[in-house]
């Protein structure tokens, strides 16, 4: 998404190095979509920093993630249960 976002960022010589594996156990908002979660630092997903493997990003599949990203969280928005549930 940063290759999208702002590719000068972005060292892709070192991409091939990036790789993390995902530490499971953030909790979900109860009744909204399962894919929104709460905030949390990353380091308690990621030993490293990194999740997945940064060698297959490219721009294009950053913008297709921030399309599907931004659809989910503008329906996520609209469930009356994200405003109506306690947290």
């Amino acid at each position: 998404m940063i290759l999208a976002l702002e590719r000068a960022e972005v060292d892709e010589d070192v991409l091939s190095q990036c790789r993390g594996e995902y530490v499971p156990g953030a909790s979900a908002i109860a009744c909204v979509n399962p894919g929104i979660y709460h905030w949390r630092q990353l380091g308690t997903r990621s030993l490293n920093g990194v999740i997945g493997d940064a060698s297959t990003a490219s721009a294009e599949k950053g913008e297709r993630l921030l399309e599907a990203i931004a659809a989910k969280v503008a329906g996520a928005l609209r469930a009356p249960a994200l405003w109506d549930t306690p947290i």
